[in-house]
């Protein structure tokens, strides 16, 4: 036997340890304490504005965030004063001295101007309704308020609100309120398009009729416009004459009404059709005028030539132009004063953006704004007088549809990379070789740097490990959220920093004409940025058509359009990558109730190459039809018919309200659950798996002579897409909407609504028998049915559940919490609270745990999931309107990134935070003694080195 040289095995030993040791004290890397948990950002939103008053350096907006909101603005910087949610649209508002009146359809309320509420009164709904303010006729400090709506008028306090004059009496079709003094003027058409005016004395509590049987008939087509103070302006019934109507002697006993007729042959053709705004335009084919009244009551007409009218507030206010020069948008400000001032404010917009909505400043001053002008991609911007951009609010972000993470790659790294661009092996893999050599040596230098850094990080004692660059970090905290909005703009957002702004592009000026809203859109990383040149892909969906639109997710830059004639039902993104690098997003075009077609982009034909079968699911909630396609014979390069596999038909009055899948990005690291007592409990996982909840009116049997009332039920199902086969079901009684689900591997996560409104929180479990498992298999697909074991339990919950997403993590180490979206709130979950093997009691008896269970971490059952106050991710902050959250995965296995937004339907605020839910196992305290680890770890190496020549010594001897 050959003899061992022991000081050979000594060197080896030595040699390890040394590494060890250095290894452990320059690679080793940590989050800190005080980097955990923290509030990033927060982006306060109003969304698309519906209306607006701007007074010097106030700006009072009705956004449509929350379904609908009440703001004022700081018109200097754009920075949010205060917000009110008012839950439904606002149609008008007006500002009169510290006082605010807004209206929408059903009711009308005052506010002070720093946002405080007087009074509330509810209308009933019309069509027809208009309000405005009084003069102080009570003398009471505070302005009245009149309202019309339908055939009735109200004269309020300004005080309370309360009716201090009513009238039932107003027979015909109000368009307008005017005050004058204490007069009240309303003016509008009957039925038979005769123009109308009643003018109204709430001191002397009389009304007076104004004769206009003299004036002819209105346009049916043309809206009595308010042109000035007691001025109004129409078409007549031929629309080839102008009305100019002004009132005179309101405040007298006998008011009479002066019409002046403006023919308009002399201004357009007299075989054209001319129409005229609610913005006090003269419009016909191929040429615009605009009406300008002065003091002296002359009628005006102006050419507008090509410019486009901005629409604002009323016919009388200053009118905002735009028009087209040099691949710009050119606004142009006019004033109707006497006399009319000619002088125009210009300032430039880039024309892929047209604007949408202007509101001029009625106290005008250099600090402040001159005009707000809001674009079609929902951008307000604050004019000043030299026609500069003063600041902008991106107001898109209030309506998302869609959030992708993407990861930034590393500093220098984009230049050792090189794509595949063919498919010759040979020339892929050297390719490859020479971009690995360069990634090799980048990677050391990288080493290097780090160690540099490293040194120079002991020796200052700095803990700020904020990057400030657009780079990859070593903790992965450092991404960018590219987010598709309802308005069709792109923003890449840093979600690292304070939530700014990298990159936005307007996808819609790419697309052809397009004025109808996205029923659907959707992002996907094509290439990662492990790549050189990263690609992501917008899909868009509208009711007949859809568009693919792919962009690099690092800069913006948009790199293809493509189009296709049909709404696309369902698209998803095959695992695996072409010669290019890239994923191949499937679009399924529904060609009938029971067939499709698949369309493969962006033309990869790997799954056709490979007769592999694709298997696609698709959801029909019109139909209550779950149905299971498979790709065929591919019909051309780019797209293959499909066969239907399976269909579900759900029985009739069921109706599906919710559908979740497996997030792509979730990783799995254990397949089985240790048990306190050591045992196993293996996971069911099917990436596959889909939950489907379904809710349906039940009528129960008749009990005796008395039958009991309907009621409805939530199903919950669990289908495996491959085969249609049914995983799972739960029936839920006396339960209805609405109602979210969340799926993570083994797990299904439902909240809905129980008897007497209680919100209710439902956990599935699924598992298997552990006798058929085999260690490695990390898929369960070919288990369905088999033995299942299914585990459930159901809570209340103290508040309602808008959203809700479970965390991700880079490995799936750390256990998933569950992070939902409350009212104005992020909670975060721990999972201990739905675990549905939660010991329940025995005969009314608490349940008593065993020493395995306590071991376990398991919680005994209790009826109600109780709200900790620690466990809110937005602490105090209020969250107007967010009603989704996203969650995505860092370098660092406890930390993951969350961010909850408001959805296209409604619209929210935006709130990002760093979450480390179980604790800090991979966290340095802030405190942590650099220097100190460093001198232990020199004096260990100092004494190894010192013990290895003691030993060798000793052999000599």
């Amino acid at each position: 036997m050959a003899k061992v040289d022991l000081s050979q095995k000594r060197k080896g030993a030595l040699i390890v340890l040394v590494a060890v040791l250095v290894a452990g004290g320059l690679l080793a890397n940590a989050l800190y304490e005080d980097m955990a948990g923290l509030v990033d950002w927060h982006k306060e939103f109003i969304g698309e504005v519906t209306c607006g008053q701007l007074v010097g350096n106030r700006a009072y907006i009705g956004g449509s965030v929350n379904g609908g909101i009440l703001a004022c603005l700081n018109s200097s910087s754009g920075t949010i004063y205060w917000r009110r949610d008012l839950n439904e649209r606002i149609d008008f508002l007006q500002v009169r001295g510290k006082v605010l009146l807004v209206t929408s359809k059903e009711r009308a309320s005052l506010w002070t101007v720093e946002g405080s509420m007087r009074w509330d009164v509810t209308i009933p709904h019309t069509e027809n309704f208009h309000a405005a303010f009084l003069d102080d006729i009570d003398e009471d400090g505070l302005a009245e308020v009149v309202i019309v709506a339908g055939g009735e008028m109200k004269v309020l306090s300004g005080k309370t609100g309360d009716i201090m004059w009513r009238r039932t009496d107003i027979d015909f079709l109000a368009s307008a309120i005017q005050s004058h003094g204490h007069v009240v003027v309303i003016s509008g058409t009957t039925d038979k398009g005769q123009i109308a005016l009643s003018v109204l004395d709430p001191v002397e509590r009389k009304v007076k009729l104004v004769d206009t049987s003299v004036a002819p008939l209105c346009s049916s087509s043309s809206p009595l416009l308010e042109v000035s103070v007691l001025t109004w302006a129409c078409l007549d019934a031929s629309e080839h004459v102008l009305l100019r109507l002004s009132l005179n002697n309101a405040n007298k006993d006998e008011p009479y009404l002066k019409i002046d007729n403006v023919p308009l042959e002399q201004h357009f053709p007299h075989s054209t059709t001319v129409h005229l705004t609610r913005e006090g335009i003269l419009q016909a084919p191929g040429t615009s005028k605009m009406i300008v009244t002065s003091k002296s009551g002359l009628l005006e007409l102006i050419t507008v030539d090509d410019r486009r009218v901005i629409p604002f507030a009323t016919a009388s206010g200053p009118v905002v132009l735009a028009s087209a020069e040099n691949d710009h948008i050119v606004l142009s400000i006019k004033h109707r004063n006497e006399p009319l001032q000619d002088k125009e404010l210009t300032t430039s917009f880039h024309q892929s953006v047209n604007p949408k909505l202007a509101i001029v400043n009625s106290i005008p001053s250099d600090q402040v704004p001159i005009a707000l002008v809001i674009m079609d991609d929902m951008v307000i911007n604050g004019i000043n007088h030299r026609g500069s951009v003063m600041w902008s609010r991106e107001e898109a972000l209030a309506e998302v549809d869609d959030i992708e993470f993407v990861e930034l790659p590393a500093k220098g790294l984009e230049e050792t990379l090189s794509p595949a661009t063919s498919s010759n092996l040979p020339a892929k893999f050297f390719s490859r070789l020479i971009s690995d050599v360069k990634h090799l040596f980048f990677e050391l230098s990288q080493s290097a740097s780090a160690v540099s850094d490293w040194l120079h990080d002991v020796s200052s004692l700095n803990n700020n490990h904020t990057t400030k660059e657009l780079e990859k970090d070593i903790f992965g905290f450092n991404q960018l959220a590219v987010i598709a909005t309802k308005s069709m703009k792109v923003y890449a957002l840093r979600v690292a920093g304070a939530g700014q702004v990298e990159w936005s592009v307007h996808i819609s000026p790419e697309l052809p004409t397009v004025s109808e809203v996205p029923v659907a859109q959707n992002i996907f990383t094509l290439r990662s940025t492990a790549h050189k040149n990263p690609v992501s892909a917008l899909v868009t969906v509208f009711s007949a058509t859809s568009t693919v639109a792919l962009f690099n997710p690092i800069t913006g830059q948009i790199l293809e359009v493509s189009h296709y004639d049909f709404p696309a039902a369902q698209v998803s993104m095959l695992p695996e990558v072409d010669h290019m690098d890239m994923h191949t997003l499937v679009l399924l075009e529904r060609t009938g109730p029971l067939s499709a077609t698949a369309h493969f982009y962006p033309g990869s034909t790997l799954p056709l190459k490979t007769q592999r079968e694709v298997h696609l699911w698709l959801v029909d909630p019109a139909k209550s039809l779950i149905v299971g396609f498979a790709t065929t014979t591919p019909q051309s390069e780019f797209k293959s018919v499909c066969v239907c596999k399976w269909n579900v038909q759900l029985p009739e009055g069921e109706k599906i309200v919710s559908v979740a899948a497996h997030d792509r990005r979730e990783v799995v690291n254990a397949r089985a659950k240790v048990l306190g007592d050591r045992s196993i409990m293996i996971k069911y996982i099917n990436w596959n798996a889909i939950a489907i909840a379904t809710t349906m009116d039940s009528t129960p049997a008749k009990s005796g002579t008395s039958s009991q009332k309907p009621f409805s039920s939530v199903q919950l199902y669990v289908f495996d897409t491959l085969t249609g086969a049914t995983i799972a079901q739960v029936v839920h009684k006396r339960a209805t909407v609405p109602v979210h689900i969340a799926m993570v591997e083994h797990l299904v996560v439902y909240t809905f609504t129980g008897g007497q409104l209680q919100s209710k929180l439902a956990s599935l479990e699924l598992y298997e028998d552990s006798k058929d498992w085999s260690p490695g298999e990390l898929d369960s697909t070919k288990k369905v049915g088999d033995g299942l074991q299914v585990l459930s339990q159901v809570w209340n919950f103290a508040t309602n559940i808008k959203d809700m997403t479970f965390s991700i993590t880079a490995h799936g180490i750390t256990p998933h919490y569950l992070i939902t979206v409350l009212d104005h709130q992020v909670y975060v979950l721990d999972p201990r609270f739905f675990d549905a093997r939660r010991p329940t009691p025995v005969n009314n008896a608490p349940a008593v745990l065993t020493r395995e269970e306590r071991e376990e971490g398991l919680i005994p059952y209790q009826s109600s999931i109780p709200v900790l106050a620690v466990s809110f991710a937005s602490y105090s902050l209020s969250l107007h309107g967010v009603s989704q959250v996203e969650s995505a995965s860092t370098h660092l296995e406890s930390t993951s990134h969350i961010l909850a937004f408001g959805s296209a339907r409604g619209g929210g605020d935006m709130f990002y935070t760093r979450i480390s839910p179980s604790g800090a196992y991979d966290m340095l305290s802030s405190d942590f003694n650099k220097p100190l680890i460093c001198l232990s770890l020199a004096v260990c190496l100092v004494a190894t080195v010192a013990v290895w020549y003691l030993d060798k010594k000793r052999s000599h001897r």
